[in-house]
């Protein structure tokens, strides 16, 4: 006789309820949300019903996977109920309880009157605009109609502050606040937080692969004051930067001080004979890249209209590129007349950066995008954009190049950001004009850090769903039938590329199996662990968990108990034989079930799985 040993394996979860996304009773500062709930077994798809408990309005979603992103009918300052139906062949297998969030209003300090002046939905590069209303002190995003779908709660952070420099591919977001930088989440929870009794962050913090932190830091020193008025003393206070790298304890692991790598011959003339206090603002740093291609930096020094490229390993400038009247030893043989640039970035080998225009006679502002060959010292001018005059600003502003070739644009202090094509025509216009404050006419500068586009407010989203799971969902009991193999699949619904973890874990969450595999945006990937490749003991409670490598804490899980069993053995005596048949045949014409003689998991019992058996029997 051929026996056939199979597993019974039953699934609950604990705390059910944080398996569900959005979590129960939840209150949000987002209109856009991804919803996620635990697998209802023997269903085919889901059936996800979302009521406006304000309104009564309702939408249903139909979806084969149990996870859903919703970008519409979501409403600020608003109660909403949730619930899921799992169907099979249309009819409902089993609904979830229902589950509450809300939609906070609006903060008092939103602007009250932005608009998108002009837009091409064929052109504009989907997705959303996380934007800085630095006047204001915060951060949002935007959709292509200019309506709002996420803010910062700036009461959050330190001095109710928050300006964003980054939306990270973990989902956080990175920012700085008042000399503090930090990493927070999308309800304005801080995961990071720079010391600021060490160093004070302005304008800058970047982050890196390896979980470390780049950031500019004002430093000090006095120095003489060349060619000032004779009213000035003889020493002044030099403000110039070092750029440091610090580690996710916020401890100082990498630094580049301008005063060791830059002379003081090196200095604009304007900022000398603007000394305030007897400081001299001599750097004024605002931008710095880690390139991890070549292990360098690149760094922007806006009062020296300079930008340098700095060796990582070694901390030596490889070139300096900018104004030459402001250098002594200049790497390149043309410089555009760019002057108090911001926000240099590397973008394939070339240098993309908003020209500020300064020193510009006229005055005009441009996105550069140049490429550099240092070797020969050429330069070349890939691309350019001069912004209308209207959108002239001195100070702040950048470009960044989107997925689809076109350019957004952040024109700094005259409260506007477009997005232009390859051609230079702009294809989207948001605006906030000078009365967008809480208190119309208050705010005559309503001005913008930067902005960045992004696909939606979710780089990691993800749910698993697991073979053969039946039991009782409204108890949280499920069972698996399997021969030793625990199949199951995981769905990126996030727009990064991810790497995934899927481990099988004992009771006191060590390790029992543990593998990784790269899954792409919008793709499945099914999963498989033999069970007989471990010494487990019956009634071994373990855990099946899910989570990408780049954000852990965002982890999926199943707790269970696993029970060996005799697949077959109907009337489990441990054996096979006859008096299992005759079992089998009550349950199939009593219509009941039995999860370990389903012989073809088509979850029916019926004269399949008898001939399965007797065959079994006989062999």
């Amino acid at each position: 006789m051929m026996n056939k040993i199979y597993l019974y394996i039953i699934f609950y979860s604990l705390n059910f309820a944080s398996n569900f996304i959005p979590n129960n009773n939840v209150i949000l500062n987002y209109t856009q949300i991804f919803f996620k709930w635990p697998q209802i077994p023997f269903s085919e798809n889901y059936v996800l019903t979302i009521i406006d408990q304000d309104s009564d309005d309702s939408i249903e979603l139909n979806t084969s996977h149990n996870s859903l992103l919703l970008d519409s009918f979501i409403k600020w300052d608003s109660n909403y109920l949730w619930y899921v139906c799992g169907y099979d062949n249309q009819a409902i297998v089993e609904c979830s309880n229902d589950n509450f969030f809300s939609i906070n209003s609006l903060p008092d300090f939103y602007p009250i009157n932005t608009n998108v002046l002009s837009s091409d939905s064929l052109q504009y590069n989907s997705g959303i605009t996380l934007l800085d209303f630095e006047s204001l002190n915060f951060s949002a995003s935007i959709d292509m109609s200019g309506k709002p779908v996420w803010f910062a709660d700036k009461t959050n952070f330190p001095y109710s502050r928050l300006l964003s420099t980054d939306f990270l591919e973990n989902g956080n977001i990175l920012g700085f606040c008042s000399g503090v930088g930090v990493e927070f989440d999308l309800n304005s929870n801080i995961i990071f937080q720079t010391n600021i009794d060490s160093f004070q962050v302005h304008h800058e913090i970047h982050k890196t692969s390896n979980e470390s932190y780049f950031l500019i830091d004002a430093v000090s020193q006095m120095n003489p004051c060349i060619d000032c008025a004779l009213d000035f003393p003889d020493l002044v206070s030099w403000r110039g930067d070092r750029f440091i790298e610090v580690n996710s304890n916020g401890d100082v692991i990498w630094e580049w001080n301008t005063f060791d790598y830059l002379s003081l011959l090196e200095y604009n003339p304007l900022w000398m004979n603007s000394i305030i206090n007897n400081n001299f603002d001599w750097t004024h740093s605002n931008s710095v890249e880690f390139i991890e291609d070549d292990q360098s930096l690149l760094v922007s020094i806006r009062n020296l209209s300079r930008i340098v490229k700095i060796d990582y390993l070694t901390k030596e400038i490889i070139w300096s590129y900018g104004d030459p009247d402001f250098m002594l030893d200049n790497s390149f043989n043309d410089f555009f007349n760019f002057s108090h640039q911001h926000s240099a970035q590397n973008y394939n080998g070339n240098v993309l950066f908003f020209d500020n225009g300064r020193n510009n006679n006229p005055e005009i502002s441009r996105c550069l995008e140049v490429s550099l060959d240092y070797e020969n010292s050429n330069t070349d001018l890939v691309w350019e954009y001069v912004l209308p005059d209207s959108m002239v600003t001195l100070s702040r502003g950048e470009c960044d190049r989107l997925d689809n070739g076109n350019t957004l644009i952040t024109a700094g202090r005259t409260g506007n950001i477009i997005e232009v094509n390859s051609s230079g025509e702009i294809v989207w216009h948001f605006n906030a004009d000078a009365n967008s404050g809480p208190i119309p006419g208050i705010y005559n500068d309503l001005s913008m850090y930067r902005s960045h586009r992004i696909p939606s407010l979710y780089p990691v989203a993800f749910s698993f769903q697991l073979e053969n799971l039946s039991g009782d969902y409204s108890q949280q009991n499920f069972e698996i039938v399997s021969n030793h193999i625990l199949n199951g699949e995981i769905y990126n619904k996030g727009w990064k590329s991810n790497e995934f973890l899927y481990c099988l874990l004992d009771i006191n969450d060590d390790e029992v199996f543990c593998n990784s595999v790269y899954i792409e945006s919008n793709e499945r990937y099914n999963f498989s662990i033999n069970l007989n490749n471990f010494d487990l003991s019956n009634e071994q409670e373990l855990k099946i968990q899910i989570y990408p490598e780049i954000n852990p804490t965002l982890s999926q899980y199943l707790s269970f108990n696993f029970l060996a069993g005799l697949f077959g053995d109907v009337n489990s005596d441990n054996q096979i034989d006859i008096l299992d048949i005759v079992d089998l045949v009550d349950y199939a014409i009593s219509s009941d079930y039995i999860y370990n003689a389903d012989f073809n998991n088509d979850q029916l019992i019926n004269i399949l799985d008898i001939i399965f058996l007797v065959n079994i029997i006989l062999s």
